[in-house]
Parts: C-alpha cells; sequence; structure tokens
C-alpha cells in the first residue's frame, strides 16, 4: 500500500520533469530551425514564457499570457520606441 502511494505522489513530479524537457528541447529544435534569426529566438523564448505561464496562480495568468503572446512585430515596435526615447 505505501509503495502504490509513494509511486503516486511521485509521478506528478517526473511528468513535470519530462514535460519541461519537452519544452526545452522544443525551444532548441525551433532555434536551429529558424536560423537563430532574431524573430525566431524571441518566438522561442515566448513559447517558454508561455509555458511558465501554466504554474502562475490565476490572478496572475491572464497578464502573462498576454504578455507572452504579444508579435514580434509590436515587441520591435516597442523596443524603438524606448530606444529613442
Amino acid at each position: 500500500m505505501c509503495k502504490t502511494h509513494w509511486t503516486i505522489v511521485g509521478l506528478p513530479h517526473q511528468y513535470n520533469q519530462h514535460k519541461a524537457m519537452k519544452v526545452k528541447l522544443a525551444f532548441l529544435i525551433f532555434l536551429m530551425i529558424s536560423g537563430c534569426s532574431s524573430r525566431g529566438a524571441y518566438e522561442g523564448i515566448q513559447a517558454g514564457n508561455r509555458s511558465e505561464c501554466f504554474k502562475l496562480p490565476p490572478s496572475q495568468y491572464d497578464e502573462c499570457m498576454s504578455n507572452a503572446n504579444k508579435s514580434y512585430d509590436e515587441y520591435e515596435r516597442e523596443r524603438k520606441e524606448v530606444v529613442v526615447q
């Protein structure tokens, strides 16, 4: 009985590690395919950021996803505005 409990308790931790590894691997593959261009790197980072949003409490999730879903063009426009100022 105790061993069954340990397996059930251990499963989510192992699952989360496996899921995190999959996200990192997908990000690295995405960067390699994109040729590590600025846009490709941004998109890969944003994909990782979206994955991290799922770890936040509901009160922070929407804001996190809003930031993580910002397009590269919008990011560039905002970045250039800050640099000009």
